[in-house]
């Protein structure tokens, strides 16, 4: 492993992992910046982790159809914008109600 940026060829700087130029490239952060390198970052313990849990064909199909699964149960997910109107025309019901009486 390179401890110094492959284009200044300065060290004891943190050096990046980055693809530049159609090659792999370790590059401080200047240099990164300069070159318009793309920036590689390793993967966590968790996004591994949700990687290779297994899903269900019923589930994955779920999941690109837009809905949702919480206990066992299939919801269609609805958008913000449908609830706020949801709830706005509730309002509006229940104030003219009052209003009538």
């Amino acid at each position: 492993m390179q401890d110094k940026c492959a284009v200044c060829g300065i060290e004891g700087r943190k050096l990046f992992d980055t693809i530049s130029n159609f090659r792999f490239l370790r590059l401080c952060s200047r240099c990164a910046f300069q070159e318009h390198a793309t920036l590689i970052e390793k993967p966590t313990e968790e996004q591994i982790r949700k990687a290779n849990t297994a899903y269900s064909v019923y589930e994955r199909l779920a999941k690109a159809a837009g809905f949702e699964i919480k206990h066992n149960q299939l919801r269609k997910k609805k958008p913000k914008k449908l609830k706020f109107l949801q709830t706005l025309k509730k309002r509006l019901m229940r104030k003219s109600q009052i209003q009538e009486t």
